[in-house]
């Protein structure tokens, strides 16, 4: 223990491989496919537990997992257990490693696979398609950094080969990469209204993907 590539589930990392490699065998995932965190409530002493005060269970084991987006079913999933390597993705961030170590057999499978800003960077959307991203991250144009005053329902995006990024300006703004759609593409969403209504908001395409 504390050794170089130490990992705290050696014992239990057989089964969980094992487990992976059956959920790809007896299930094929659809086109669309998001990579996300689920907790698992854990009371008692372990090594790997997180306590994160932020989140409806505070306390447990941390499982990324790559699941079908209409039905959840998860393909493959990781337990968090601070290993600093992963699969050779040492010089990525911990939430671009994870990505990588998930969806490493869909790679240029044709599909679109999601992620929530904690994941998503510039590095990842030249692999993938369409994320939610930090405006902070690296790499970024300064469109997505920029505290533009925009109305609701307007959108801006800037374009680098087949990759764009769009600001859309809903309830907040929301800044996207992607690598799916064309940014000129259009739809529209429901949002509330403060004082309780609803209304239909024009957005890119991208994002209610």
């Amino acid at each position: 223990m504390g050794e170089a590539g130490y990992d705290r589930l050696h014992r239990l990392r057989p089964v969980s491989d094992d487990l992976n490699c059956r959920l790809k065998e007896v299930y094929i995932q659809l086109n669309v496919m998001a990579v996300n965190e689920s907790i698992v409530p854990i009371k008692g002493h372990s090594s790997v537990k997180q306590y994160m005060p932020m989140k409806p269970v505070k306390r447990g084991y941390n499982v990324w997992c790559l699941a079908e987006s209409t039905n959840g079913f998860v393909s493959q999933f990781d337990i968090h257990s601070g290993r600093s390597d992963t699969q050779g993705y040492s010089l990525f961030a911990l939430g671009e490693r994870v990505v990588l170590t998930l969806c490493d057999t869909y790679t240029h499978s044709h599909r679109l696979i999601t992620f929530h800003n904690f994941f998503t960077s510039y590095q990842l959307l030249k692999i993938f398609n369409v994320d939610n991203v930090r405006g902070n991250r690296k790499w970024l144009p300064d469109i997505l950094k920029r505290n533009d005053r925009m109305h609701r329902g307007e959108f801006m995006f800037q374009t680098k080969g087949c990759m764009a990024a769009i600001k859309w300006q809903g309830n907040k703004p929301v800044t996207v990469l992607s690598m799916y759609r064309s940014p000129k593409q259009a739809t529209s969403v429901k949002r509330k209204n403060k004082d309780g209504t609803s209304s239909i908001v024009p957005c890119p395409a991208t994002v209610p993907d």
